[in-house]
Parts: C-alpha cells; sequence; structure tokens
C-alpha cells in the first residue's frame, strides 16, 4: 500500500476483491480529497500507517459507475467527502468522513 491507487470503474472491482482494503470515495473537484489523499501515503511512508492493506481512491463522479453504486448500498452514507471505507472480500465493514488519521488507524486496528 505504497501509494494510494486512483480507481476507475473497472479497477475498483478488482480492489474490492482484495482480503482488505480501503476505498476512499472523493470528487474530481475536491481539494480536501487530494489533501486526504497526501496524508495516507506521507503516513505510509514514515510508518504511521500500515503498508499491507491496499487503498485505493475513487471519483464518484466519473462515468461508468451506476452498476458498482447500485452493487453498493453503503456508497450512500458518503453524503460528504471524502469517505473512507473499510472493506473485506467485497462487503463493507466501516467507514468515516472526512480525513483524520486517528480514525483512520482505529478502523484498521478493529480488524
Amino acid at each position: 500500500m505504497n501509494k494510494v491507487k486512483k480507481l476507475d470503474c473497472f479497477s475498483v472491482e478488482d480492489l474490492l476483491k482484495s482480503e482488505q482494503c480501503l476505498l476512499i470515495l472523493s470528487n474530481s473537484h475536491c481539494s480536501t480529497c487530494s489533501t486526504w489523499k497526501k496524508t495516507i501515503e506521507e503516513a505510509i511512508a514514515n510508518g504511521t500507517l500500515p503498508e499491507s492493506t491496499p487503498c485505493g481512491m475513487l471519483n464518484i463522479n466519473q462515468k461508468g459507475l451506476i452498476p458498482f453504486r447500485r452493487e453498493n448500498p453503503w456508497v450512500e452514507k458518503a453524503v460528504l467527502l471524502s469517505y473512507t471505507a473499510l472493506c473485506r472480500k467485497g462487503e463493507f465493514v466501516d467507514g468515516f468522513i472526512g480525513s483524520h488519521l486517528d480514525k483512520l488507524n482505529a478502523l484498521l486496528l478493529d480488524e
């Protein structure tokens, strides 16, 4: 998990097949989302966050996501962006709105 991978309607499905993953829902015009992505990458680089959990960012305003949204009704919890979700084997486990490393660490520790 060295970098937060940019996802599209196809690659998000590959990420969700992981044993465990972090999925950040964002918007292409969200500067706070970009900052959150950089914060996560820095935390991974300095050892604050583990490298073992793959992480991706999905801009939910891109075309082709209607099937993804239908198959994942938890996406509607993302009323504000960024929204960080922990998923296991394609299933939503938990998530939060905003950009808080302490919440992210707590989410990962609750595994």
